[in-house]
């Protein structure tokens, strides 16, 4: 049982972001600070729209926030509404697996990274992001 009516549930979905978050944004940040300035935010590329992406270099950078995606690290399953959660973060992982698939046959590196990786190790995901642009031709 939900602790909120539906209507204070539904305000606190509504405020929930898909773009400009506070981790990305962090890592935005930990990446100019690299002098890694040529992204585009939120590129449409297959109609998928990616964090970063890095189009001369065909790399991608996809944030899979660990509720959202099923992390198998931190993901607390939801105490609520189980019949509902369970099949929509299953389509999530099912789609990002699809993506990713449809991407990297087409020669795009992607690169994903956990919310809790770029929380606790944002060093190790930055020299990541810097590899994989310099391994790319």
């Amino acid at each position: 049982m939900d602790k909120f009516t539906p209507e204070k549930r539904s305000e606190i979905m509504s405020k929930i972001r898909a773009k400009n978050t506070k981790i990305e944004i962090t890592l935005r940040r930990a990446i100019y600070d690299e002098w890694i300035r040529w992204y585009r935010l939120h590129h449409r590329v297959h109609k998928i729209r990616w964090d970063l992406t890095f189009i001369g270099k065909r790399v991608i950078i996809f944030i899979d926030w660990c509720f959202w995606h099923w992390c198998p690290e931190c993901f607390k399953a939801p105490k609520s509404r189980v019949e509902y959660w369970w099949p929509k973060i299953q389509t999530n992982m099912d789609r990002d697996i699809r993506n990713t698939a449809i991407l990297e046959a087409e020669w795009w590196t992607v690169l994903k990274f956990w919310e809790h990786e770029i929380r606790k190790n944002l060093k190790s995901v930055v020299e990541e992001v810097k590899l994989a642009l310099s391994e790319v031709q």
